[in-house]
């Protein structure tokens, strides 16, 4: 399961324009960045695998700021 996954089961929404349940994981789109953790870089939350007490936030302003990078 990957970061994007687990946020859908949790109910937080990432926004996303190519990642698709059925389809390979291509990350390109880069829109569902997330920040993990201490990490100075987001990361794609589709690419990302899932771990046990990992801490994600998804409405940071870095993590705004780099979606809206690829806009």
């Amino acid at each position: 399961m990957t970061v994007l996954q687990a946020c859908e089961v949790a109910g937080v929404d990432i926004p996303r324009f190519c990642y698709h349940s059925r389809l390979s994981i291509a990350g390109n789109c880069r829109m569902c960045l997330v920040v993990v953790g201490k990490s100075p870089k987001p990361v794609a939350s589709c690419a990302m695998p899932a771990l046990p007490g990992m801490k994600i936030k998804t409405d940071t302003p870095v993590a705004k700021k780099a979606r809206e990078g690829v806009m």
